[in-house]
């Protein structure tokens, strides 16, 4: 079996515990034979234990149940997974296209990202996260348009809109700092290498917010309630803004929703460029905070 249809099994195995009910093992392999993967129940519980082991993702047993489901608080970004794993499937497919013809670009339309930099630094910058190697680099502040040597000692890289981001420790200042790959020159890996704090949870840092910005005003983490046209909410849930939330109306006139976050500037981003078709029911300041950015807004069209 080549690796894209390992991948691909993998993926068809998560989102079938993810969206249905407590699938049992006999429903799973069906779906697989489904598919068109006739594979053995020894080559299914193999794959399972590969989900588990390889990426973090507890399929987890319920006698009770008498099938499985994704153990999110055991699990390591299932969702994140998943996405990846999908990506994988996807540009493998188009690398088979294009093999048969380079026409076949005539077909596809792709988000542009021309002027973005960066994305050759990832694989250096991965190695001396995982190998715990000091770094130093230039990088360019958009606030100030300066440009400064940093050394830090990197954690984690985080995507978000297509764009990515280094979490680095600066001891310089004894602070984290966030910085834009697209904004990173002369990159150097050094040969010196650094223990990682244990009291730095870099999941955690960002799994409460949307984005990568610090809390809005010094906000904690707070339940944010949300009321969406009933056509908004059909996107936002294809395609949702955090994981998890609990859905509180969900009829022909109403979606509403409730998510616990930290609320900082990229959650007020997407509130806002919805034009008002979206409510803020909860918390008080945070209405407040639109009310006054669409209020400022109407001036300009005034």
């Amino acid at each position: 079996m080549s690796l894209q249809g390992t991948i691909k099994r993998y993926s068809l195995i998560i989102d079938k515990v993810r969206n249905s009910n407590f699938p049992s093992f006999k429903e799973i392999h069906e779906m697989l034979q489904d598919e068109g993967f006739q594979i053995s129940s020894r080559t299914l519980q193999r794959d399972m234990e590969d989900i588990r082991d390889e990426f973090g993702i507890e399929l987890t047993y319920d006698s009770s149940k008498n099938g499985y489901f994704i153990d999110y608080e055991k699990s390591i970004n299932a969702d994140y997974i998943l996405h990846f794993l999908e990506l994988g499937v996807s540009s493998q497919l188009l690398i088979d296209s294009l093999k048969k013809g380079k026409e076949i670009l005539k077909y596809i339309s792709f988000d542009s990202y021309e002027g973005f930099k960066g994305l050759n630094n990832i694989q250096k910058l991965l190695s001396a996260i995982k190998n715990h190697k000091k770094i130093t680099f230039k990088h360019t502040s958009y606030q100030t348009g300066k440009t400064c040597r940093q050394n830090v000692r990197p954690y984690l890289l985080k995507e978000f809109q297509g764009r990515w981001y280094l979490y680095a420790e600066n001891p310089s200042i004894k602070k984290f700092r966030i910085y834009g790959l697209d904004r990173i020159d002369d990159l150097r890996v050094l040969d010196k290498t650094f223990i990682p704090s244990e009291d730095v949870d870099c999941a955690a840092r960002f799994a409460d917010m949307i984005g990568i910005s610090n809390a809005f005003k010094g906000q904690e983490k707070q339940e944010i309630i949300l009321s969406f046209y009933a056509e908004q909410g059909k996107y936002f849930k294809s395609l949702p803004w955090h994981l998890p939330y609990k859905v509180i109306e969900d009829n022909d006139h109403e979606f509403r929703i409730s998510m616990i976050i930290i609320p900082n500037y990229e959650l007020l981003q997407r509130i806002l460029m919805h034009n008002g078709r979206i409510e803020v029911i909860k918390p008080e300041w945070l209405r407040e905070e639109v009310k006054d950015a669409l209020a400022e807004a109407l001036k300009k069209y005034s």
